[in-house]
């Protein structure tokens, strides 16, 4: 059940560039494509990291310059010091980031925990971004949405807790969970892709982040309020057969949205932008072209 913790040295094919934030946060990002073009900022999703956005990178076209970037605690970014993660905070780092990389006019899309992220910081920054494209976002919860229990958050939010669960490490267990949870179809997921979360969760810097996160948010999690303040245009991407987030939460999401456009795929959950980058990239790209953003 337990497996051994990997090195810098062992994830190093996932690092790319880095930025260091005032704060002194080591940050991996990645760059796609030509600066003077319009920038499109990608934020993964809870547990995962930027490499997540290849395949819809790839199938999305136009001239555009994409710029991934691991969460703290995520990938080969520095974990918060003091451990505590939640979407608010993550919003604050997206805010610096933007800051640091000098972006304006850009379009920010993001996804799960990664999509109410975006959410609160384009609400704390409304002038910010030309559109936001959010696929499965967080942001409401109901009772057909995926939530640890609390008596488990709080266990796994105590200094034992985190002690004794930082290490579990099964990869059945894992790729077995991924699978149920988070895909619709199984064959439409690399080997490669779950390979890959389950090395980088194995990380030693940010080992047990994923564990912190969900169990915070479970805890102390409050719904997304104010969305009548949002100006940019949005576009939702849902799946029907969404485990972790639920379609109806999304469906409020958006119609709390002012102009806000969705699309529901069909036999679809969590990851429609790793089964089904080709269409999600590409409904995405229609979105853009649609309000004249090239």
């Amino acid at each position: 059940m337990f497996r051994a913790s990997l090195s810098r040295a062992d994830v190093a094919d996932f690092a790319f560039e880095t930025l260091r934030l005032p704060d002194g946060m080591e940050v991996n990002y990645k760059v796609r494509g030509d600066r003077s073009h319009r920038t499109i900022l990608l934020i993964h999703g809870g547990g995962d990291s930027l490499s997540v956005w290849e395949s819809w990178v790839d199938h999305f076209g136009g001239q555009f310059c994409f710029i991934s970037v691991d969460l703290p605690g995520h990938g080969l970014t520095a974990p918060f010091p003091d451990g505590i993660y939640s979407t608010k905070r993550f919003a604050r780092f997206v805010s610096a980031f933007v800051a640091a990389m000098e972006l304006k006019d850009f379009v920010i899309v993001g996804h799960s925990f990664g999509g109410e992220t975006v959410l609160r910081y384009v609400l704390a920054n409304p002038e910010a971004p030309a559109a936001m494209i959010l696929t499965s976002p967080g942001g409401y919860t109901d009772e057909d949405s995926l939530e640890m229990p609390r008596a488990v958050a709080t266990a796994a939010q105590s200094a034992v807790g985190r002690s004794l669960l930082r290490d579990f490490g099964s990869y059945a267990l894992f790729s077995s969970f991924q699978y149920a949870k988070f895909f619709h179809d199984r064959s439409a997921v690399s080997q490669a892709a779950i390979d890959r979360q389950f090395r980088l969760f194995r990380y030693e810097q940010n080992r047990g982040v994923l564990l912190s996160l969900v169990s915070y948010e479970a805890l102390h999690h409050e719904d997304v309020t104010g969305l009548s303040r949002i100006t940019c245009p949005t576009f939702f991407l849902l799946g029907r057969d969404d485990n972790i987030v639920s379609l109806g939460a999304g469906l409020r999401l958006s119609g709390d949205t002012p102009h806000a456009e969705h699309v529901i795929y069909d036999h679809m959950g969590h990851m429609s932008h790793i089964e089904m980058p080709e269409q999600n990239a590409s409904d995405a790209r229609a979105f853009l072209a649609k309000h004249g953003i090239d």
